[in-house]
């Protein structure tokens, strides 16, 4: 008998110490990943998207930006190459390939409006839940790194399921981990396995806290802003003033950041998976922005100059582009100098500060052409937004895609 009370005391003494301990997780998460009440100041949409068929992610994300679940249209995913994503780079992989087949709907949509991507994958320690947001006519895109709890085991099966790529990089998983714990163990839903796995948390409560902290991460992105002065250097023209971001440490801090996560969307875009790949700012502040730029994602920089600034000899001649207009000015002419590429870089990721008609970009773009360079992607911090059908419409029909840091 007094064996048996002892028992029951330790039984009682080890769900006491469970639920502490599930009470102390939930204290954690409040303090260290809930949104302040400013963040969470609710943002206006037009309609929603989700690129998901799942219930638990239509809820979550629901209930993260504070609607009906019924004013979220479900549209179909593309399909991925591999179900389980493991790793940040396979997560992005996984969620441009969600993205794929409706590149032309978001293309056309309302600026208002903002498609959501949700894509749980494995970390080194755990599994975590990233997020896409993605408003005005797929022009802005912003990715999060959401919530990652910690898995303190994973099926063995796990690591025979790998896919890896020609180098030995593993991309993903031909299962996902949900259908590996339920053969483990029958009484685990291998579409909800996180509450039986984990219990401090569920899936929903994941997915709902990492939109949320998105949601937050892109209020400040919409904060950062750059001033503006009217008639300057000549009426009607608006100048804004790229330098003006960099008079506060924090705004810093924050384009640094996201040039990384732009720099990591365009390496792992699944149409442009070659890594013959190099930055090229134009002058002037172009140059400054796609030095930096170039440094946060670790590729090599090559400035393009205004006519006279690079040096040349007779072995190695410049290439330049026709004289081109810009909003304020007329006649300019942009050069390159080959020799500055090296053996293998064909591909370019072309960089300036603001566009208003983008006239210096397309001039870019025919000296990178000339020299047998292609531009596969182009990132600015902003544009003047009147003036963006003027030059949008052209670097589309090129083929070229537009991230904006901004």
């Amino acid at each position: 008998m007094e064996k048996c009370n002892i028992l029951k005391i330790t039984f009682l003494h080890l769900i006491l110490i469970h639920l502490f301990r599930i009470h102390l997780f939930r204290i954690r998460l409040i303090l260290i990943h809930k949104p302040t009440s400013k963040q969470q100041a609710r943002m206006s949409f037009g309609k929603i998207y989700l690129l998901s068929k799942s219930d638990i992610k239509l809820h979550a994300v629901a209930s993260a930006l504070e609607v009906p679940a019924n004013d979220i249209t479900c549209l179909e995913p593309g399909k991925t190459r591999w179900p389980q994503p493991i790793g940040v780079e396979s997560f992005i992989f996984c969620a441009n390939q969600r993205l794929e087949p409706h590149r032309e709907a978001i293309a056309a949509s309302d600026p208002s409006d903002l498609f959501v991507v949700v894509e749980n994958y494995l970390t080194d320690d755990g599994d975590s839940s990233g997020v896409f947001l993605i408003t005005e006519s797929g022009l802005r895109t912003t990715w999060f790194e959401g919530i990652n709890v910690e898995l303190t085991w994973k099926p063995k099966r796990l690591a025979t399921d790998l896919v890896k790529d020609s180098n030995g990089w593993v991309e993903g998983s031909q299962r996902t981990l949900g259908q590996l714990l339920a053969e483990q163990d029958p009484e685990i839903d291998s579409n909800d396995w996180f509450f039986a796995v984990f219990m401090e948390m569920s899936r929903s409560t994941q997915i709902k806290t990492s939109v949320q902290l998105a949601m937050a991460r892109a209020r400040i992105h919409n904060e950062v802003k750059m001033e503006e002065y009217e008639n300057f250097p000549a009426a009607p023209c608006t100048f804004v003033d790229m330098y003006s971001l960099f008079t506060r440490q924090d705004n810093t801090k924050f384009l640094l950041q996201r040039m990384r996560k732009v720099g990591q969307l365009i390496k792992y875009d699944p149409s442009r998976l070659d890594a013959n790949r190099v930055v090229v700012g134009i002058d002037s502040r172009g140059n400054f922005i796609g030095g930096l730029f170039a440094t946060q994602i670790k590729m090599n920089y090559i400035p393009l100059l205004k006519k006279g600034k690079l040096p040349t000899d007779a072995n190695r001649p410049l290439v330049s582009s026709a004289a081109y207009t810009t909003e304020y000015s007329s006649g300019d002419v942009i050069e390159l100098q080959p020799a500055h590429f090296r053996t293998g870089e064909t591909d370019v990721i072309l960089v300036d500060d603001v566009v208003a008609t983008g006239g210096s970009l397309l001039a870019a773009i025919s000296v990178l052409n000339a020299a047998s360079k292609r531009v596969t992607h182009i990132v600015v911090l902003n544009d003047v937004e009147k003036l963006r059908p003027e030059w949008r419409r052209k670097i589309d029909q090129m083929g070229i895609k537009v991230y904006f840091l901004l």
